[in-house]
Formats: C-alpha cells, sequence, structure tokens
C-alpha cells in the first residue's frame, strides 16, 4: 500500500510542477484544492478508524480523539468541525502566507490519508 501512497504523491508533485512559464497567480486555486484534499482525508480518517474500532480491530491513539470514538455523532462532529475550523485557519493564513498555507495543507493530507491506509490495512 505504501507504493501506492508514493505514487499519488508522484502525481501530486508532477502536477504541481507542470506548468507553462508566467509570472506566479496568488488566486489560490492549489491551495484551495489541497484544502479539499484535507477535509477529504479527514473523513477517510474519521470512518476508518470508526470502523477499526468499532470492529475492535485496533484502539484510537490520539488522545484528543480517543474520548469521542464509542459516540459517533460526537465524533463525526469533532473530526469534522476540527477539519472546517483547520481548513478556515488554512483560507485566512493564505492571504498572507500563501506557500505555507499551501504546503500545511498537503502535509495534513498526505499524514490522514497514510493514517486512512494504515486503518485499511487493519480492515
Amino acid at each position: 500500500m505504501w507504493y501506492l501512497m508514493i505514487k499519488m504523491l508522484l502525481v501530486l508533485f508532477l502536477i504541481l510542477c507542470a506548468s507553462e512559464a508566467r509570472a506566479q497567480s496568488n488566486d489560490g486555486k492549489l491551495t484551495h484544492i489541497a484544502i479539499g484534499s484535507y477535509i477529504a482525508a479527514s473523513g477517510a480518517d474519521l470512518s476508518t478508524t470508526m470502523y477499526v474500532t468499532g470492529a475492535r480491530l485496533g484502539h484510537e491513539i490520539n488522545p484528543v480523539f480517543a474520548p469521542f470514538i464509542d459516540k459517533p455523532f460526537a465524533a463525526g462532529t469533532f473530526k469534522m468541525g476540527l477539519a472546517a475550523v483547520t481548513s478556515y485557519a488554512l483560507l485566512r493564513m493564505h492571504e498572507t502566507h500563501p506557500k505555507l498555507a499551501f504546503w500545511l495543507s498537503v502535509a495534513g493530507s498526505v499524514t490522514l490519508n497514510s493514517i486512512a491506509i494504515h486503518n485499511g490495512k487493519l480492515i
């Protein structure tokens, strides 16, 4: 499965690098895509974590999220609410630090996708 993650990162890298020579644009399209990917990865992490813990195949190691793990509504509200707040913060950060906002979005997406892939292996 790691080779799949490496392929996804390589494709993302190639997409980001492949562009015609022009002045740098600050319209934020790539940042918005990266933030959308982060939100989707948060959902994947949430669903796989809930499945793994519900099936007693693993347990939640994040101490912040662990108290909600046996309450599906609370877990979903907390996790996706956190993703919404983080996304809003990244959008605000994009106004003053566009590169940092983009790379933090990518890092969050890769991290959460890695966790979802790990959980998928447990299923």
